[in-house]
């Protein structure tokens, strides 16, 4: 099997952030083939209804105070990946019911709302996808 790369290695999503201008940042240019590059500047913002995320238990748009378990999970999370030089984070469980979705879900739209990152989401539970429900 093949060995993971190092997550020290891998580029932040920070580094991929929209400029005001929709320029790339320097550091992505350096370190991404232009084919990549011109890939990730083609991607749009996926913008969801408000009432299907709350319906799905996705509240990490929602800037009211019963939602400041997760941000307090964000900032820690930023915080300790910032200072081990952590540039990937990824969610798991042993088994289904765990709640890595709603986790994953709530702290993806939570990091969202920093302006200094971008933040992509994947589901890699391949047999049982369930992020794609989430998101109407």
């Amino acid at each position: 099997m093949e060995q993971l790369k190092d997550p020290r290695s891998l580029i932040s999503a920070a580094q991929f952030r929209h400029r005001a201008n929709d320029t790339l940042p320097v550091e992505l240019e350096e370190v991404a083939p232009s084919r990549s590059v011109s890939a990730w500047a083609r991607l749009t913002e996926v913008y969801v209804d408000p009432r299907e995320l709350k319906r799905q238990k996705v509240h990490g748009l929602d800037t009211r105070s019963a939602i400041s378990q997760i941000d307090i999970l964000r900032t820690k999370t930023l915080n300790y990946m910032r200072s081990n030089g952590f540039k990937c984070l990824g969610i798991s469980s042993p088994n289904r019911g765990c709640g890595k979705t709603t986790i994953a879900a709530n702290l993806a739209m939570s990091l969202a709302r920093q302006q200094d990152l971008r933040t992509m989401l994947f589901d890699f539970d391949l047999p049982n996808p369930e992020l794609i429900t989430r998101f109407g």
